[in-house]
């Protein structure tokens, strides 16, 4: 059976509205950027990076990494897996959202709490 559950683009993008809607500071990462392969190269060099999250979350002192799923189905991949060891280690924050609710959920505990998500 086909999984009718928005697709994650979808999802990122309610959420992008939101933000803007908020005034919250972020940026996308667009590794998952559909481009001609000789611009994948590119971005390659110019350090892109597998694994980056989808989207970072930003205030005073601190980031919020976040990694955008499908609300069923989302897989999360060995390089995503690598990439949160990473941000963390760094003393930074890195979730992973089923979905835009979710996802404003996390970021609503980031901004009013400044804990560390778990």
């Amino acid at each position: 059976m086909k999984n009718k559950t928005p697709l994650e683009g979808k999802e990122q993008e309610a959420l992008v509205l939101r933000l803007r809607r908020e005034g919250i500071p972020f940026y996308s990462v667009p590794n998952g950027a559909n481009v001609e392969p000789h611009h994948r190269a590119l971005m390659k060099r110019e350090g892109m990076e597998n694994g980056v999250s989808d989207l970072v979350i930003l205030k005073y002192k601190d980031a919020l990494y976040l990694e955008m799923k499908r609300r069923k189905g989302g897989v999360w991949g060995p390089d995503q897996k690598a990439f949160k060891i990473k941000i963390e280690s760094l003393g930074f924050q890195y979730a992973v959202a089923k979905g835009a609710k979710e996802a404003w959920e996390i970021i609503q505990a980031f901004d009013k709490l400044g804990e560390h998500i778990d």
